[in-house]
């Protein structure tokens, strides 16, 4: 399960495991950064901070084979 929430300058998503084994993760998305983030046992929160294309490299990489991979950035004009 997850949720979406979009804000005047970022989006926020929310994933919840269903069976209940993990803690939420959070995704915190603006134009610049993609913060996740996750509260740990001691209910302080771990914070990753990556760029947007970075996430979409993640994604990609899901449902690729094992191996080394290039990407390029696209520019837009």
């Amino acid at each position: 399960m997850f949720t979406i929430e979009h804000e005047f300058d970022h989006s926020v998503i929310v994933v919840m495991d269903n069976d209940g084994t993990h803690d939420d993760v959070e995704l915190i998305l603006d134009e610049d950064n993609v913060y996740i983030r996750q509260y740990d046992e001691d209910e302080s929160f771990n914070i990753v901070v990556i760029s947007p294309f970075m996430l979409k490299e993640i994604l990609s990489a899901y449902d690729k084979a094992e191996g080394a991979y290039l990407t390029n950035k696209l520019k837009t004009a």
